[in-house]
């Protein structure tokens, strides 16, 4: 830097000696000798500038460069007239063949004007009589909309958890901020004082989000994986002892398939079992795997409605007639073939649990994932922070 320092203070030098267009014009350098990242310096020779008596309130500042700060530098300036001058950029693979000369390169001035006007229509509602129950002023809303952005990260802070700019974070914090405002009784950026009292509004609003933010994408996510592979292990479990796996409502239905058989073995209730037309599809091909398995007739229907149902039966008995044809019972040994379907499905294991436990491990396993999501953030994103400190700390103990 000190190379580059001096390089530029000899190009100063050429052009004012050597250029018509360089003569008259105050320059000031600021190189490695001041500290500070050059856009901050240069908005602190603005600021001193804007402090003395004889300073013309439309002169107009022009700040080249492509970092996104420079918007918020600038509005923080509040002077009407100041833009940005950027170069174009492309994304994407770029031609071999552009040319990389500076007469070829596109530039575009953004007017901070502009940006201010399209705030000020963002906020109008707020303007209206009736919404403050303070003095509504535009330039407090824009130091407010500058610390608003601070949210969403820059060069010093992490942004908060679900804050993107691609997402629209800006947008929701917009919203917000209209509603917590009138409660607020006053602006958040008192002069450049933060009303903590204030901002805990917002940031109470904006923690809401991140619980919804959580749940959607993460806890309930991880909760089915993990009810998944409870699934998997439960499954494979029963496969290696021979069993069968069943739900809930599959173990219910074979229940009442078998009464149904224990009654018509005694020639009681109905020919036909009938399974409801709003059953799951899913669960309409365990009863045809069951009804193949018990040697049952199963047949789909349709009733009044046009709804298409199952009706289980007995081969050669699904009749409306009340007389039982002779010989239709099951021999001793289809009848023993079928109690050993009938026990297999008795030993089945079920997997899932009832809709009560679910919704408590839901919730066991959510607030679980929440806190240690919130934990991972302020260790990845503030340990450096904690590190320093703690350096620091240590330096001065040793030196003393």
């Amino acid at each position: 830097m000190a190379k580059l320092t001096t390089h530029l203070k000899y190009f100063i030098n050429k052009k004012v000696s050597e250029d018509v267009d360089w003569q008259g014009v105050e320059v000031v350098l600021s190189g490695h000798e001041v500290p500070g990242e050059g856009e901050h310096k240069i908005m602190e020779y603005i600021r001193l500038a804007k402090a003395q008596p004889s300073y013309d309130p439309n002169v107009r500042h022009c700040l080249y460069g492509l970092d996104a700060d420079l918007i918020m530098l600038g509005l923080l300036s509040h002077d009407p007239h100041f833009c940005l001058l950027r170069e174009e950029v492309t994304f994407g693979r770029q031609s071999k063949t552009k040319s990389k000369e500076l007469e070829h390169q596109n530039f575009y001035l953004m007017h901070l004007s502009v940006v201010r006007e399209y705030l000020e229509h963002e906020f109008q509602e707020l303007g209206k009589p009736g919404v403050l129950s303070f003095p509504f002023d535009m330039e407090r809303i824009i130091d407010d909309f500058i610390l608003l952005a601070f949210f969403v990260g820059n060069d010093f802070l992490p942004n908060l958890p679900g804050l993107h700019i691609n997402e629209g974070a800006l947008s929701l914090q917009f919203k917000l901020y209209k509603e917590i405002l009138p409660k607020a009784g006053g602006y958040i950026n008192e002069h450049g004082v933060i009303n903590l009292k204030r901002l805990s509004l917002l940031l109470e609003a904006l923690s809401k989000f991140e619980e919804q933010l959580f749940e959607s994408e993460s806890s309930a996510a991880n909760w089915l994986k993990g009810k998944q592979r409870g699934t998997l292990e439960a499954l494979d479990k029963a496969k290696s002892k021979g069993r069968l796996v069943l739900t809930t409502e599959q173990k219910r239905v074979f229940t009442e398939v078998k009464k149904w058989l224990e009654d018509r073995r005694h020639k009681k209730g109905p020919k036909v079992f009938d399974v409801p037309a709003d059953y799951p599809a899913k669960d309409r091909k365990f009863v045809e795997e069951l009804a193949a398995s018990l040697r049952l007739n199963c047949e789909r229907l349709e009733n009044e409605q046009g709804e298409l149902y199952l009706a289980l039966s007995h081969y050669g008995n699904s009749g409306d007639d009340d007389e039982e044809e002779e010989g239709s019972e099951e021999d001793d040994e289809g009848h023993a073939a079928v109690l050993r379907v009938l026990r297999q499905y008795d030993k089945a294991e079920v997997v899932d649990v009832s809709v009560d436990e679910a919704k408590a491990e839901l919730e066991r396993k959510y607030q679980q994932g929440f806190y240690e999501w919130k934990d991972e953030y302020y260790k990845v994103c503030f340990l450096i922070l904690i590190y320093m400190r703690c350096s620091i700390a240590d330096s001065i103990s040793s030196y003393r």
